[in-house]
């Protein structure tokens, strides 16, 4: 039972070593307390109101699948049909029994 105490504190140190290196060198230029006053004093002011925040109608419109596929050209199409996956499966069986004969 002590065995598996001191196992999950060693653990536990560890995981909070390597957050402690990964929060140092991520820190930002006036470090973390002043960062974190920063956004506090963001999030209290009003900078952005809620009618900012919503999103007007006039930006958002109803598209169909068709204009999805408009978009422009791609590389592959963007499904698979039976033919494909069944064309797919032989050559995998093809495959595997060739393998299978040496």
């Amino acid at each position: 039972m002590t065995g598996a105490v001191l196992a999950v504190i060693i653990a536990v140190l560890g995981a909070l070593g390597v957050l402690a290196v990964i929060l140092s060198e991520r820190s930002p230029d006036g470090g973390w307390a002043q960062w974190l006053r920063d956004s506090v004093a963001a999030w209290r002011s009003e900078e952005l109101t809620a009618e900012q925040v919503r999103t007007r109608r006039a930006d958002v419109s109803e598209a169909g699948l068709e204009d999805i596929f408009d978009m422009g050209p791609t590389a592959q199409p963007a499904y698979i049909g039976p033919g494909d996956i069944a064309s797919r499966i032989e050559r995998a069986r093809s495959r595997a029994r060739s393998r299978a004969d040496r």
